[in-house]
């Protein structure tokens, strides 16, 4: 269940658990919680970090040093893709 609470903060229920969120100040936020999107980000590093976890744990591969990152690109222009047909 997600819920509007107040400002630009949605909160999320995920069975026992609530997920707070917030935009950042520059976007009409108070910055109190991550971004929407953060989250998104931060869940599919999670997902992928578990996998790898699981990967390596049934493989008996050391895997406390490994990192997982999840960096957002911009799409590319519009402009870009016509200008590139042409």
């Amino acid at each position: 269940m997600v819920t509007l609470s107040g400002g630009r903060r949605v909160d999320a229920q995920v069975g026992r658990h609530t997920i707070h969120t917030d935009q950042p100040v520059a976007n009409g936020g108070e910055d109190i919680a991550p971004a929407p999107f953060d989250i998104f980000l931060a869940s599919m590093g999670a997902c992928a970090g578990i996998f790898v976890q699981g990967f390596c744990a049934t493989r008996g591969i050391p895997y406390e040093q490994i990192r997982v990152g999840a960096l957002a690109m911009p799409p590319p222009s519009p402009w870009s893709l016509l200008t590139s047909m042409a």
